[in-house]
């Protein structure tokens, strides 16, 4: 009775993440030129222009996450979560060729492991996001109703999405080779902290609030 709308749902999340590769080719290449340039007077007011537009290409990406599971959740509502997944998995589907081709390029140059490394890193984060970003947008109750731990994790997400943000426009414009396994355990720390937060908001935690049982519970 539903697989039109769910049809729907995946076709417009895919286009809603097609216009957005669109718009960043056309956006944001030119803050990623002649960096090494950039590099040797990082103190002046191009590389503040620099650094500015890569935070804001990092933070595109964020937000492209959030708007194609909303857009998606919100198309096909009668099974929201089952869509969800389905559009993850249609995301991570489109990386499986590139992937392959990093593993053949692998077995003949041992170089090439640390493209796959970030590839695969990149296509598991983009996954766990978007399923979190839907599972926040469809969640019945609002922020303040959320049970503690919930709240405290949604929090320290964000700021470790804002820090993770700094350090991505910060090693660019920047050379900072040194901090490079420090910008690889914050991007792991950040994959399993969005990824328990996508548990947590999974198992439809229940509000706290006047109407709720726990706030009434009954009596025999």
């Amino acid at each position: 009775m539903h697989s039109l709308s769910f049809i729907l749902a995946l076709a417009a999340g895919c286009a809603v993440t097609i216009a957005w590769q669109f718009a960043n080719n056309l956006v944001f290449p030119p803050v990623f030129h002649n960096l090494w340039r950039i590099r040797q007077h990082a103190w002046t007011a191009v590389a503040v222009v620099h650094f500015s537009g890569l935070l804001l290409s990092r933070a595109s990406v964020f937000g492209l996450c959030f708007v194609s599971a909303w857009v998606v959740t919100r198309v096909h509502r009668a099974h929201q979560r089952a869509v969800l997944v389905a559009f993850v998995l249609a995301l991570t589907a489109q990386h499986i060729p590139w992937l392959a081709r990093l593993v053949t390029d692998l077995l003949g140059n041992a170089r090439f492991a640390t493209y796959l490394e970030y590839e695969i890193i990149g296509v598991l984060f983009q996954g766990v996001f978007v399923l979190a970003s839907g599972l926040w947008a469809i969640r019945t109750h609002q922020f303040s109703e959320m049970n503690r731990s919930t709240r405290w994790l949604a929090l320290l997400v964000a700021g470790q999405l804002l820090a993770g943000a700094m350090i991505f426009a910060v090693s660019r414009v920047l050379d900072l080779s040194p901090l490079r396994p420090f910008a690889q355990i914050s991007s792991l720390v950040q994959f399993a902290s969005i990824a328990y937060l996508a548990l947590l908001l999974w198992k439809r935690p229940v509000p706290i609030g006047p109407d709720s049982e726990i706030a009434h519970p009954q009596t025999n």
